[in-house]
């Protein structure tokens, strides 16, 4: 007797191109939700970022009669973001402070990377935290002292003290402060819309002082108290700026 021949077994064409239509159908529904859940990481960190930073923000100010870092010292050229680093890693030596500083004023929402050493894409409310030495124009029309003592600000809880700048489209740093609009002598009404420049959505150094909106059209930012939330353009008041009246 010859032996009986073996069936092979094999997919056909129907089959084949069945199976390749539902990996299709497939990954067109689980690409876009990867892309969303990947997004709303970044941005959880990016609004933990900003929380952190009110907090050392505070510390700073425990330390310095209530006073929180100027933006912006002309006289030695320090930052409010250097002069953070030691409320980092206390203890830790001077470069693993900075390390740490460098990651935590990187957001992981921001469209330009920036490793230059103190650069950062968060910005302090210059109507807050503004130098008088380096920036006079602050001291003026009303303004009163600057800067403010956490013990003058009326609303901490709604006060912005941070949040996402505008990036320069050359290295990716944000300008130390968020200075527009620059119309404190109109300012009359607190709940008015804040009004920021027709190209603050852009990290281009004509945009530079605006706040920025980088996550899903919203911009994170950190209250005087260090609570942290997100705002959309129209959310956003005068009163969330200006720091005491």
């Amino acid at each position: 007797m010859f032996p009986r021949a073996r069936r092979t077994t094999a997919f056909t064409l129907i089959e084949l191109l069945t199976v390749i239509a539902i990996i299709g159908i497939l990954a067109a529904i689980l690409i876009p939700v990867v892309g969303r859940v990947r997004q709303s990481a970044r941005e959880t960190q990016n609004l933990s970022n900003l929380r952190q930073i009110g907090m050392l923000c505070n510390l700073y100010a425990a330390d310095n009669k209530g006073f929180f870092p100027v933006a912006y010292k002309a006289s030695t050229g320090v930052t409010w973001r250097g002069l953070l680093n030691a409320y980092l890693l206390p203890g830790a030596d001077p470069a693993a402070q900075a390390t740490a500083a460098r990651k935590l004023m990187n957001s992981p929402t921001a469209a330009i990377p920036n490793d230059t050493g103190l650069g950062a894409h968060y910005s302090l409310n210059a109507y807050l935290c503004a130098d008088p030495a380096s920036s006079p124009s602050f001291v003026s029309q009303g303004k009163g002292l600057l800067p403010v003592s956490l013990n003058n600000v009326a609303r901490p809880s709604r006060v912005i003290l941070a949040a996402d700048g505008t990036q320069s489209e050359a290295n990716g740093d944000s300008n130390v402060s968020m200075w527009k609009p620059d119309r404190w002598g109109t300012w009359s009404d607190l709940a008015s819309p804040y009004v920021y420049s027709a190209n603050a959505d852009a990290d281009t150094a004509a945009a530079a002082g605006n706040i920025r909106f980088r996550n899903s059209g919203k911009a994170h930012a950190v209250h005087v108290d260090a609570s942290a939330r997100a705002y959309r353009p129209a959310d956003l008041v005068l009163g969330n700026f200006v720091p005491n009246r």
